[in-house]
């Protein structure tokens, strides 16, 4: 079902729950959500990285629409990125390659173990920041 068109008292638990399956194999999963998006991600993670500074995106109450990160903070949001986009890699493309296709359910809950524990520190961080 498609994001726009789905039913409003549909649960986004529901939603979420097609992240386990796998996609129609058409030529814009495979190669636009397989491999240019998560090329954009990987991208900005890796540079993340490299440059140990980063932008964690939100609003606060103080009316700021994103908040720096600089060094370990950086670093892990970087690898957030990164997890992200392997995630999205072995979901949309690994299914549509018969001899990969057994490892997309490994490579989808080691990068979202990746992607909880990376963001999970970022919070860490930014919560003993403020205490």
């Amino acid at each position: 079902m498609h994001l726009l068109n789905r039913n409003v008292s549909q649960s986004s638990l529901e939603y979420i729950d097609r992240l386990s399956g796998t996609p129609e194999p058409t030529i814009w999963t495979k190669w636009f959500g397989g491999l240019i998006v998560p090329a954009v991600t990987l991208g900005y993670g890796i540079r993340c990285c490299i440059l140990k500074k980063a932008l964690f995106i939100g609003t606060s109450r103080f009316g700021r629409h994103g908040m720096e990160l600089d060094g370990s903070e950086a670093i892990a949001m970087g690898i957030t990125w990164i997890c992200l986009g392997f995630f999205i890699h072995f979901h949309y493309f690994w299914p549509t390659l018969k001899r990969l296709y057994i490892f997309t359910d490994l490579g989808k809950i080691v990068t979202a173990f990746g992607f909880i524990a990376s963001l999970g520190y970022v919070f860490w961080s930014i919560i003993k920041s403020w205490i």
